[in-house]
């Protein structure tokens, strides 16, 4: 509906998979792609000039699934650290994403999009480092004398 404005809670998990590229020559960049199935609880609330008021529809399900397909890249500051940007397209089964389905087109379901930079460190055993860094160390080729 034009003029309308809306808010949504949106409440997902569920199971993705990752594929990661493995780079022969940068062993610190991180790629990915990843796709599954998550379940959805929607609350949304619509503004039609006056205040927000739950969603006006009587057959509004809150409960629904999204399919995300998603994007990574990133690198590996060192064994512990890794910072990535990661992008998803989220297909949804539900059209009241926007509180509305009947006056606006109630043939096509919604979809969104997130976008997120992920800062992780990896907890565990320190004394061993990973492969990353054992390659790092025997590419210098010292001498020992």
């Amino acid at each position: 509906m034009r003029g309308a404005v809306y808010e949504s809670k949106i409440i997902d998990g569920g199971i993705n998979l990752k594929y990661h590229f493995k780079s022969k020559k940068k062993q610190d960049l991180i790629t990915y792609i990843y796709s599954g199935i998550n379940y959805m609880n929607l609350s949304s609330n619509v503004d039609f000039g006056n205040a927000f008021i739950p969603t006006p529809e009587k057959n509004y399900n809150p409960n629904s699934y999204n399919i995300p397909l998603g994007i990574g890249i990133g690198f590996k500051i060192n064994y512990l650290i890794n910072i990535v940007l990661e992008t998803a397209f989220y297909y949804t089964n539900n059209d009241y994403l926007d509180g509305i389905s009947l006056n606006a087109n109630k043939n096509s379901n919604d979809y969104y999009w997130n976008s997120h930079i992920i800062l992780a460190y990896k907890f565990g055993r320190l004394i061993q480092k990973s492969n990353f860094e054992q390659n790092k160390s025997k590419s210098l080729n010292c001498p020992k004398f």
